[in-house]
């Protein structure tokens, strides 16, 4: 009986034997530099959704501070009830806060950094957002057209800042309703 070498039979063995083989230096590297690519594409993957998802936030959370105000405006007399016809606030009205507002053209020019309620208290989580009004006549037949007399028409714009940055824009038109002669008519005579 002849005796082998048992170093020789392992490495002859593993020779001629696939499982026995390992990864060389460049296959190493290879798919070191493959695992790298992938790794970086789903990184960007998840940052460009983080920051589209921050972009959405932002944006939902301008529209509500937009809308809130736009609602609190729209929600008012297009002129003072005593017939007062000064445009913009009237004395006692701007004591930095909403409660006393009572007709649309109040709120021109006013504004709030951090935003705030009708009384003045500061809005939670929206210490980065600004709000600011402009409201000025137009004519009513020709929108587009700013007049610098009363028109029976008012074109509100509430824009909204997150950082300085606008990211919102509501505009709205206020009209002056008049009374209907033929339902007056109707009215008086029913009184009679």
């Amino acid at each position: 009986m002849s005796r082998l070498n048992p170093q020789n039979d392992v490495s002859s063995t593993c020779r001629s034997s696939y499982k026995c083989r390992g990864f060389t230096m460049i296959e190493t590297v290879l798919a070191v530099a493959l695992i790298s690519i992938m790794f970086l594409a789903v990184m960007r993957t998840i940052g460009a959704t983080k920051a589209n998802e921050f972009k959405i936030t932002r944006q939902h959370g301008a529209l509500l501070l937009a809308q809130g105000l736009m609602c609190e405006i729209l929600n008012q007399p297009y002129e003072e009830v005593d017939g007062a016809g000064v445009f913009g606030c009237e004395a006692g009205e701007a004591t930095g806060n909403r409660q006393h507002y009572d007709d649309v053209d109040d709120y021109d020019g006013w504004l709030s950094s951090p935003p705030v309620y009708a009384d003045g208290t500061a809005i939670g989580h929206a210490t980065k957002y600004h709000r600011e009004v402009m409201i000025e006549w137009i004519d009513p037949y020709d929108l587009s057209v700013v007049s610098s007399s009363e028109t029976g028409a008012k074109r509100i714009r509430v824009v909204v800042r997150f950082n300085d940055q606008p990211v919102m824009e509501l505009h709205a038109i206020r009209t002056k309703v008049l009374e209907d002669p033929y339902r007056s008519q109707k009215t008086s005579d029913l009184r009679q």
